[in-house]
């Protein structure tokens, strides 16, 4: 009897913890795409903010910032603006990995479907383009190459455009630097004070 007993608090206890560990967020993996995710293959190209007809301009589609693969990873930016085609069934501001990309840079990229163009028409999930810093970023082999997109969902901000996350980004970004700022002012202040009593204490001694 208080073998069985034990044995069903046993596997009930082992059964939650699986449960649990399932269950459990893990960390993302550069490169690697999640378990159970929506993947699909596309060929892809990149683009750069300019006022030409053929990259259209510094905007995306709603009128947001185009924000740069560069301007990421340089901290600048939260995400990376891409074009696709606008049939697709991928709202605007939805959220995507390139594993490739991710593997290219050792760390995970967000990238956010929030423009489009003529030459994507009809391409469904088949073409993306990339926003990058100027023409030669934009001639990266691996950005125009085989490229696996992950879906992750749509960004809180996507509906209401791009620039509602760039704003809190940059807010965020100006308030580390004014505690920056604030924390440099006061190691000078306290080394200016020690510099002066010590000064105090060398005059006294003459």
């Amino acid at each position: 009897m208080h073998r069985i007993v034990f044995g069903t608090v046993a596997t009930t206890l082992v059964s939650l913890f699986c449960v649990s560990v399932v269950g459990f967020a893990q960390p993302a993996v550069p490169g690697v795409a999640p378990v159970g995710a929506r993947a699909h293959v596309s060929k892809g190209t990149g683009y750069y903010p300019d006022p030409s007809a053929l990259e259209g301009g510094y905007k995306d589609k709603r009128g947001a910032k185009l924000l740069t693969l560069q301007a990421f990873l340089e901290g600048k930016a939260p995400f990376v603006s891409v074009a696709m085609d606008s049939k697709n069934g991928l709202v605007y501001g939805t959220r995507l990995r390139i594993l490739e990309l991710e593997k290219k840079y050792g760390r995970v990229i967000e990238f956010h479907v929030v423009d489009t163009g003529g030459a994507f028409r009809s391409k469904g999930m088949s073409r993306i383009d990339i926003c990058t810093a100027n023409e030669r970023a934009s001639l990266d082999p691996t950005i125009n190459g085989r490229l696996t997109l992950v879906l992750q969902g749509v960004s809180r901000g996507g509906q209401r455009g791009a620039d509602d996350a760039l704003g809190a980004f940059e807010t965020h970004q100006a308030q580390n630097s004014q505690e920056a700022q604030e924390a440099q002012e006061a190691q000078e202040a306290h080394v200016e004070g020690e510099e002066n009593a010590l000064d105090l204490e060398v005059e006294g001694e003459e």
